[in-house]
């Protein structure tokens, strides 16, 4: 009855009782005296749709936080922040890392956010991980950047040996297969993401904990306004016996462009001539994009296809205005969340996609939904009917508008940023960064140099990062060290290369070795041998 043991368990039971029996409290939100914020994004004129949402964000945002805005670029091109906010550089935030109580990161699959990466291990903060996979920026961190070998080093870190095969087998199957966001999941404060699919992708990827915590924000969208129909379609060139299918956004193999363009070609509408097809966006260069241009080109309505080029905010809003039907496709999802989808509902637009990623996720009554994998007689049904019915549009129009306005509001979505950015930082106050910060506030006159290497030494034992996954340690010994191919190192090998290739689930592998050091034995990782 009075064993440690038994003791030990009664007092973990009560601590969990009390835990699962305290009601959720949300953590207040600023009042009086804003918190000092830093905002680091990339911002207009700069070619990322992740600009664009945080010219958005910036204003609401700021009714809670006093804001510095951090960049990493020459100019800033929007009317709110040129006239309210402060503009920073990195060096700024290296500098006053310590002045400022908040700090938010829009991090995105794109060299837009190579500067994020070291900045969120020195001075973490919150990440909206706009993109779960970040596997595009370090690809081309290595292969372009002159980074060296930074994505490969991510893969092995985020995913094991396996992945770094992939790299050097297939680089290509390598950078659509694996996140590789380890570094940034693992370093931040709280992440907030735009839609379930993204939160699903870390419990796939790392395990059932991971993603229990993240917060989930829908992508804010202003309330449309502006140039009407009529106008916007006169200055397109286009009249009201006009229809109008538009696709918006950048043109790639993962938005399916090739799909709707067979899908148009098949329908009714390529032998109506009052139909058109416009490709709102950049082509994709290579060889999917000449693909495109060179179907286009063979049809006999040529005339009334068109791949606009890259589209100024002021051009992409003309078509939002003016179209009468939009279709946005999507496969690969690297668990972003379509703007351009939104953007469409939010002008009221009937909305033809595919049940993929996070656009699962909008009700069946708000768009005209198909299903993940399907086939053109499906796409051009629903192309048929839309453009038949001008009811049907309507109301599917109204339907996307009202669920814009209910879900994406921009003042409800600032107000969920500050509750989940409070609470992040709450949940922390007592943690590795408040503590090394008191530490630093209070201690650093009176430590010797080492004395502080060994507190170093204890932080970083008692607050290890999180891991992604748990590991598996095969001892390999010998066969690391001699290798001599006889019957038990044939063996080993060939368990260690088929434990590597297909690791228990929710584990990893790694192979280590015994190594006598400074008059004892210890375990170091196998990780030169293993690459060999």
């Amino acid at each position: 009855k009075f064993s440690w043991d038994e003791t030990a368990k009664q007092a973990i039971a009560a601590w969990e009782s009390l835990q699962i029996a305290r009601p959720e409290r949300q953590p207040a939100l600023p009042l009086g005296r804003k918190p000092r914020l830093a905002f680091v994004s990339p911002m207009p004129p700069e070619r990322t749709g992740i600009a664009d949402y945080s010219a958005e964000l910036l204003p609401v945002l700021s009714k809670y936080y006093d804001i510095d805005l951090v960049v990493a670029q020459d100019q800033v091109d929007d009317r709110w922040v040129n006239h309210c906010a402060k503009v920073r550089d990195v060096v700024w935030l290296r500098a006053h890392a310590g002045e400022v109580e908040r700090v938010l990161y829009q991090m995105g699959n794109s060299p837009f956010h190579r500067h994020m990466l070291a900045l969120i291990e020195e001075i973490p903060g919150v990440v909206v991980l706009h993109d779960f996979y970040l596997s595009g920026l370090m690809a081309w961190l290595e292969l372009h950047g002159g980074a060296g070998y930074v994505w490969t080093k991510a893969l092995y870190d985020t995913h094991g040996y396996a992945a770094v095969h992939a790299r050097y087998q297939k680089a290509k199957v390598a950078q659509q297969h694996f996140p590789v966001n380890g570094h940034v999941v693992r370093h931040a404060l709280g992440v907030i993401v735009h839609s379930e699919f993204s939160r699903n992708l870390a419990r796939s990827w790392y395990g059932g904990c991971w993603g229990a915590d993240w917060r989930v924000i829908p992508l804010l969208r202003a309330p449309s306004k502006g140039i009407d129909r009529a106008t916007a379609r006169k200055q397109l060139g286009f009249d009201e016996r006009s229809i109008l299918v538009c696709s918006f956004g950048f043109l790639d193999q993962t938005k399916l462009n090739h799909r709707l363009l067979q899908a148009w070609l098949k329908s009714a509408l390529a032998a109506n001539t009052h139909c058109h097809l416009v490709f709102v966006g950049e082509n994709h260069g290579g060889d999917y994009g000449a693909d495109l241009l060179k179907t286009i080109n063979k049809s006999d309505c040529k005339s009334r296809i068109r791949i606009t080029g890259f589209a100024s905010p002021e051009l992409f809003k003309q078509y939002l205005a003016a179209a009468d039907i939009a279709v946005q496709l999507r496969t690969q999802s690297r668990g972003e969340t379509s703007a351009s989808v939104l953007d469409c509902m939010n002008y009221g637009l009937p909305v033809i996609v595919n049940a993929h990623g996070a656009m699962a996720e909008l009700g069946y009554d708000t768009v005209w939904m198909l299903p993940d994998e399907f086939d053109d007689a499906m796409l051009v049904d629903a192309l048929e009917q839309l453009w038949r019915s001008p009811e049907k549009r309507l109301h599917l129009g109204e339907q996307a508008r009202k669920r814009i306005m209910e879900y994406h509001d921009p003042d409800a979505c600032a107000r969920q940023y500050a509750e989940a950015i409070e609470a992040f930082y709450e949940r922390v106050a007592n943690g590795l960064p408040a503590l090394i910060h008191a530490l630093a506030e209070e201690m650093h006159t009176r430590l010797s140099d080492n004395d502080m290497m060994q507190l170093a030494s204890a932080l970083s034992h008692n607050h290890p990062l999180p891991r992604l996954n748990k590991r598996l340690y095969l001892d390999i010994t010998a066969t690391s060290r001699n290798d001599l191919k006889t019957g038990i190192e044939r063996v080993v090998r060939a368990l260690t290369l088929a434990l590597l290739e297909a690791p228990p689930e929710g584990y990893r592998i790694e192979p280590v070795y015994l190594s006598y050091e400074n008059g004892r034995w210890v375990y170091r990782y196998a990780r030169r041998y293993t690459l060999g």
